[in-house]
């Protein structure tokens, strides 16, 4: 929940992990530049991508957005690189004023993605990166507007009576900037009533979560909370 309710600029600054991209097509180096030889393997890309996939979120219609793509030289020695795209009316790379130029070992070029849109929905898109050897992806994704329910990180039931109902109460509110259809599910000796339901935004429910322990023992369980945007989450 927290990180959907980040900004695009506050997400990509908590963003840390990467990964190394699909690559779509080798290349005749050859064909591409005279220094043909490289110590890199053939399943890594010359250049590491950051982010390793771009992520666009509670965004505005009609205000534009800008998240930097960083390329890192991995070689060594220096190399060129490019981005492009399919067309599309939502995104719009700009490149550096130095681009056509080879990036030295080890150091960075950054191409800016941009994004403008007049819906809040999602959208998919990606852009493909050219060195001399190889082309790889980097996947891009705008998320739209979601329901977001408050539901505490943990429901604990502390010491129960055996075979005798305990049950806890949650208000749960809809914090997120769309309506939202959901769904609950949990595992004995755990039951939720309502399990299902609608939320429009800023509106709240009741959410009765009941144990029944037939054994007088430990238990747990992860009650799962279905989106109906098919995304889920444990609780």
């Amino acid at each position: 929940m927290a990180e959907m309710q980040l900004t695009t600029s506050e997400r990509l600054k908590l963003t840390y992990e990467m990964r190394v991209p699909q690559i779509i097509e080798l290349l005749d180096m050859s064909e591409q530049t005279l220094q043909k030889f490289t110590t890199m393997e053939v399943e890594r890309p010359l250049f590491q991508p950051f982010p390793s996939d771009i992520v666009f979120q509670n965004f505005e219609p009609f205000e534009t957005y800008e998240v930097p793509l960083q390329l890192r030289n991995n070689d060594r020695i220096a190399r060129l690189v490019k981005v492009t795209q399919t067309d599309s009316p939502y995104f719009k790379i700009i490149s550096p004023l130095d681009v056509g130029h080879k990036v030295a070992p080890g150091m960075d070029t950054v191409f800016i993605l941009q994004f403008t849109t007049d819906e809040k929905k999602d959208y998919t898109h990606e852009l493909i990166c050219i060195t001399e050897r190889e082309k790889f992806l980097v996947p891009v994704k705008a998320i739209g507007a979601r329901a977001i329910l408050d539901f505490p990180d943990e429901i604990n039931f502390g010491t129960c009576a055996v075979k005798y109902p305990t049950t806890k109460t949650l208000l749960v509110h809809n914090v997120g900037k769309r309506e939202g259809k959901f769904k609950l599910s949990v595992e004995e000796p755990f039951s939720v009533n309502p399990n299902s339901g609608k939320l429009d935004v800023g509106e709240s429910i009741q959410i009765h979560v009941e144990s029944t322990a037939l054994q007088a023992k430990d238990f747990s369980s992860q009650m799962v909370l279905h989106y109906d945007t098919g995304k889920y989450v444990s609780i």
